[in-house]
């Protein structure tokens, strides 16, 4: 029995400390030939995901963001597109997927 509640809290407390981005993360993305830096701002509060993403068109507020155990998506809105975001936390990284208009990105943020 202990065993069994030794293992659940070590699975839980690895679960909190993975699903932790609250912070800022550095990620290239390549389209069109170019590489354009993206800084996430997250902040994270009872699963709602809120922060800012900044590129070189200035920052922009996080929309309808969500956390989920290892997973997180929101949105952000530009003045040329409504642009989605969906990630997995994966170790010291996030993948994330990014779409816009037809255009699906896959790029990877590090921690800043």
């Amino acid at each position: 029995m202990r065993l069994a509640k030794l293992l659940i809290t070590l699975v839980l407390a690895v679960s909190a400390f993975a699903a932790d981005i609250n912070g800022k993360w550095k990620s290239v993305i390549e389209f069109n030939g170019q590489s354009i830096e993206v800084v996430y701002d997250f902040k994270v509060e009872a699963g709602k995901l809120t922060g800012a993403v900044a590129g070189p068109n200035g920052e922009y507020e996080i929309n309808e963001g969500k956390i989920e155990g290892d997973t997180f998506s929101f949105s952000i809105s530009t003045d040329q597109f409504d642009v989605a975001y969906k990630g997995k936390i994966a170790a010291d990284q996030l993948n994330i997927t990014v779409k816009f208009g037809e255009n699906s990105i896959e790029t990877i943020a590090k921690r800043s």
